[in-house]
């Protein structure tokens, strides 16, 4: 019936329905073969056309975040787009194969459940970019790694219309895209023009009217090329064209953040301007900053190139975190290296695999393990000029001239005190006096803690000090002490201002209640001001000396091996000889020498403070741990270096016996007059060499710690969450 009902039907009801199924078959020939676009390329580029599309609208979700990733199929490889069977059948591309490649289907689909993008995306595709995609599937597909691991290729100059336009292959291409466009080349500027664009585009200047009348004036071959010569030439060549990298390496004049301190790293600037000036090789360029510092036996201007890695912004914000703005420092130069050198926005990859580029959070972190290793503190001196270390001294040719002569005449002083003692000796053993009479060592500051006039705490000699949150006075090691809550302690206006080429002793009984606090210092604060002064804290239980100008590289520091007895009374003192070096540095418990390591020794700069008073203090310190549920007694201070059985004394210790090299120094000091003329004469030397290093710029730069840290992969890229 129903077949002649079809027989029945007349031509003119029939056209109609004939059109519109003639329509629906195009349409759907058209969903597996893609529309012919005039404006497709002949060749489709992974790289230039396909690449682009896949990652701004496929990669999100079929990209390299596995955490992201959806039907585990993956986009951003190959082997996943055309290797890894999809769980509905087949493959997402087989290359040459429209009707079997699944993403030419989902992309063609009308239908919202099988559609790619999917709408609740946001994210779609235009006709053009499908039939792209299209494309790209039926001439093979060709993969090629990203763009920026590629070496330059030289490519076949384009055919032109116009080919007697062209002089060089950049002509070639510029004309080939004109045409392309419809559109035809400018006419020849003129000569004023010409000049004035090639003035700009090299030193940034306009030319001079006088440059400009000489260029018209030029009627020979070689008038542009002597111009270019003559720009190249210049000193404004290479300062126009530092500018640019000096934006990409973050160049700065100040540290960044919170008030925005000055900094001097201008020395570098200049370096990168003779650079560009020089013509110096790019490889060059690129090692010098990034290691200079780490090629045999580096010069002072290859170790300076690499103030490239520093020049991150720093904080001196008190009470921030150390470890959270080193980690910050050094993922800085991460992004910058992946910025300047490889065109790469690495810094994705610092919380997650790369949503877009082929850099996994384990590439990231192990480009991360590089620059870890510099020997720097998280935080800046917010209380002084400092150069944050490490840093370079960078000294005039006279200055280093007279650097190096000091150097020459204190390692003379040097042998001279040695062979002097040397020479000694034998009046030494005729000498022979066991131990020196008990005398008083004459302190310059002796506190016994035995009482407080409201905030006054006297001390011997009309000396007194104040107190900082009243400590409690309790029983102590003889007659009373103060003791302490971390917050409470005492200050001493004009005490304990030694230089680091002055000799000097502390000495003082503790009763430790925690493994952690300060016990006498003369720092403003601790990172706060790099730990500019001298101190004697406890540190996890053991006993530590430091002096410092800028934490932690610029610093000299020793800790006992031993760790020191809570709730219990220990003599501790410290003696320093002036000498600069760690081995200058004596630690004694209960009046006997102690075991000790050195943990820094690289003193070469002042520990003063500049435009500051700052108080000895006892007990406390400024965003620092106090000696919490602890106390002190009978404190002493001296402005010379105590010999081992003076400290013993001080300890209580009835039976003496001086070890024999300590006697022998004793001998020297007060028997032989040639040997402290001797020992005078290089104390001025070092004063001098003080001074002098007082005056001398530093930079920062960048230097390898001896034993490299340890790299983690930190989730979400948090300081503290080691993966």
């Amino acid at each position: 019936m129903y077949m002649a009902m079809w027989l029945r039907i007349s031509w003119p009801e029939i056209i109609p329905f004939a059109v519109c199924i003639t329509v629906l078959m195009t349409a759907g020939c058209g969903s597996e073969l893609h529309p012919r676009d005039a404006t497709l390329p002949e060749v489709v580029d992974y790289n230039f056309h396909v690449r682009p599309i896949l990652s701004d609208r496929c990669y999100a979700c079929h990209g390299p975040d596995a955490n992201a990733r959806q039907a585990g199929l993956r986009l951003d490889e190959e082997a996943g787009a055309k290797q890894e069977r999809l769980a509905s059948g087949g493959y997402a591309v087989v290359p040459g194969s429209l009707r079997k490649s699944r993403l030419h289907f989902r992309i063609h689909s009308d239908d919202p459940e099988v559609r790619m993008p999917p709408p609740e995306s946001k994210l779609s595709l235009s006709d053009h970019e499908i039939a792209l995609l299209s494309r790209w599937i039926e001439q093979g597909a060709e993969w090629k790694p990203h763009w920026s691991f590629l070496p330059a290729a030289d490519l076949p100059l384009p055919a032109v219309q116009q080919s007697d336009w062209p002089n060089n292959g950049i002509d070639h291409f510029t004309l080939a895209r004109l045409e392309s466009e419809g559109l035809t080349p400018a006419p020849e500027a003129d000569s004023g023009t010409l000049l004035r664009r090639l003035t700009l585009d090299l030193t940034g200047l306009p030319p001079t009217l006088e440059e400009l009348d000489a260029f018209r004036a030029d009627t020979s071959a070689k008038a542009f090329e002597k111009v270019v010569a003559r720009l190249l030439d210049s000193p404004a060549y290479g300062e126009h064209m530092a500018s640019m990298w000096l934006d990409i390496a973050r160049f700065a004049d100040t540290h960044g953040y919170q008030n925005d301190r000055d900094r001097n790293v201008w020395p570098w600037r200049d370096w990168v301007v003779e650079a560009y000036n020089e013509n110096l090789p790019f490889d060059t360029f690129a090692t010098l900053q990034l290691a200079g510092d780490l090629l045999p036996n580096a010069t002072l201007n290859q170790r300076l190139a690499t103030t490239f890695n520093r020049n991150h912004r720093q904080t001196n914000e008190g009470g921030s975190i150390e470890e959270e703005f080193r980690t910050e420092y050094v993922a800085d130069r991460v992004n910058t290296i992946g910025a300047a050198f490889m065109g790469l926005t690495l810094e994705c990859a610092r919380c997650h695999d790369h949503k877009y580029d082929p850099i996994t959070q384990a590439n990231y972190y192990g480009l991360f393990s590089f620059f870890n290793n510099v020997d720097e503190s998280g935080q800046t001196s917010h209380f002084t000029n400092a150069v944050p270390v490490p840093a370079l001294d960078l000294p005039t040719p006279d200055d280093k001239g007279e650097l190096d002569r000091l150097a020459r005449e204190i390692e003379s002083a040097e042998r001279a005190v040695d062979n002097i003692a040397e020479m000694s000796r034998l009046g030494f053993t005729s000498w022979d006096q066991p131990l020196p009479p008990d005398t008083d060592p004459s302190p310059i500051l002796t506190c016994e803690f035995e009482r407080l006039n409201g905030p006054t705490l006297p001390c011997h000699d009309g000396k007194q000090g104040t107190a900082v949150f009243t400590p409690d006075v309790v029983p102590g090691y003889q007659g009373h002490a103060m003791a302490f809550d971390g917050e409470s302690g005492f200050s001493f206006a004009g005490m304990g201002e030694f230089r680091r080429t002055h000799p000097f002793t502390v000495s003082l009984w503790i009763n430790p209640g925690e493994e952690t606090g300060a016990i006498i210092h003369r720092t403003q604060a601790a990172l706060d001001a790099g730990s500019r002064g001298w101190e004697l804290v406890l540190l996890d239980g053991r006993l530590v000396a430091q002096l410092a100008h800028m934490w932690p590289q610029n610093a000299l520091r020793v800790q006992t091996i031993d760790t020191l007895p809570l709730g219990d009374w220990t003599h501790v003192a410290m003696t320093y000889d002036g000498s600069s070096r760690a081995s200058g540095v004596r630690l004694y418990v209960n009046g006997l020498l102690a075991d000790v390591e050195t943990v820094r020794d690289g003193l070469t700069r002042h520990i003063t403070y500049e435009n500051m008073k700052v108080p000895l203090q006892i007990a406390y310190r400024f965003r620092d741990s106090g000696l919490r549920s602890g106390a002190v007694d009978e404190l002493r201070l001296y402005d010379r270096k105590l010999y081992g059985f003076e400290v013993a004394r001080l300890a209580g210790r009835t039976e003496v016996t001086p070890d024999r090299d300590d006697l022998f120094q004793w001998y020297l000091a007060h028997e032989v007059t040639p040997w402290q003329r001797a020992q005078a004469v290089l104390q001025t030397l070092r004063e001098k060499e003080n001074t002098l290093f007082e005056g001398i710029p530093a930079i920062m730069v960048t230097e390898e710690m001896s034993s490299p840290r340890t790299a983690y992969i930190l989730n979400r890229g948090q300081y503290d969450a080691k993966g």
